[in-house]
């Protein structure tokens, strides 16, 4: 087996333009973060010190920010933990009448009567409190913004001493909530309004589907999101490779071969690539189980397409030097005639 090589990506399509945008939406969610706690802590500092001055407006104004910006570190998990939670109820609903579908007999009554009872209970809880929490995690922070723009322009703090802190504290709070929203709106609207046109130029740099680009975008953005340095050696190969190493996985598997696959072909490969893609499969622990599936996925019974059968052959044919026939009893000789079927119609001239 070859020793690891250093190879520089930087200027591959997707480390430039997916990966940097990535770190660039990691640190700007970083920025919207770091404004939450200011406003938390701002707001709760003027609540605690000036609770008894403030105008009633202004109180159920800061209470609603601070709410908004509390509920920024907890809905997002209890949001999806409740609606996971939802799914398991209705399925259970389900269950009380299909179980008695199953012995034969009919539902009663009383099992009807129940079962819509639990759902009508579902639904108000739905309507009452999900969809309430839903809008507060989307648009919580432009309801805050809007309300401290409100605060800033009316700019009627009620009467205060000249010598109170009150009034500043209440423009820096304001502003600090106005100054979040804006950078909140900035990445929402570049987040959806860029990621699709970066995916599709990067997939037709390579000849990719956009939605497999996509995918690896947003990986990219999740991860960067938690911390912006994920995106320091990531590339679609080690993306690639990892997909096709995934257990009990058909999509990703194919995902992942179609990406390797492109990223062979000599029109589109950029320098170190091959090299890259050998390097992280011959040294990956799951390589006979990957070698194995790429055998059977070009072999004589495939049930994949020709397009699939030609990315997998190509794959094969990078990394021949390192597998051993031996582990692969009864597969390899039929794949390695179907292996020069498919090479005698689709020339292929390795990286020089």
């Amino acid at each position: 087996m070859d020793g690891p090589i250093n190879i520089d990506d930087s200027r591959w399509d997707e480390v430039m333009f997916i990966n940097g945008y990535a770190v660039f939406m990691g640190y700007l969610l970083m920025g919207v973060r770091g404004l939450t706690l200011l406003v938390v802590t701002w707001s709760t500092a003027v609540l605690g010190g000036y609770v008894d001055n403030l105008e009633r407006k202004d109180f159920w104004s800061l209470t609603l920010i601070q709410t908004i910006r509390v509920s920024d570190f907890i809905i997002p998990e209890t949001l999806r933990n409740v609606i996971n939670s939802g799914w398991g109820l209705l399925a259970a609903i389900g269950s009380m009448i299909i179980h008695s579908s199953k012995t034969g007999e009919e539902p009663s009554n009383a099992r009807w009567a129940l079962a819509y009872g639990v759902f009508a209970v579902q639904l108000l809880v739905f309507a009452f409190l999900l969809c309430p929490l839903a809008i507060l995690y989307v648009f919580g922070l432009f309801i805050s913004a809007g309300i401290s723009l409100w605060r800033l322009i009316d700019h009627d703090f009620g009467s205060i001493k000249e010598d109170s802190n009150m009034k500043p504290a209440l423009e820096v709070l304001y502003s600090l909530a106005v100054a979040q929203g804006i950078l909140f709106g900035y990445r929402f609207i570049y987040y959806h309004g860029a990621k699709r046109r970066i995916a599709k130029e990067v997939g037709r740099w390579y000849q990719l589907d956009q939605e497999i680009v996509l995918e690896y975008l947003r990986e990219m953005v999740r991860e960067c999101e938690k911390d912006p340095s994920f995106a320091r050696g990531r590339n679609l190969v080690k993306y690639a490779a990892d997909l096709t190493m995934k257990p009990n996985s058909r999509k990703s598997y194919l995902s992942g071969v179609r990406i390797l696959g492109a990223l062979l072909r000599p029109k589109h490969r950029c320098s170190g690539q091959a090299g890259l893609i050998k390097q992280v499969l011959t040294g990956s622990t799951s390589f006979s189980h990957v070698v194995r599936q790429l055998l059977e996925t070009f072999g004589p019974t495939s049930p994949y397409s020709s397009e699939i059968r030609e990315e997998a052959a190509r794959i094969v044919a990078l990394v021949a030097g390192s597998i051993r026939l031996e582990q692969f009893p009864g597969v390899a000789i039929h794949c390695i005639s179907s292996l020069l079927d498919t090479f005698d119609e689709h020339i292929w001239q390795p990286e020089g």
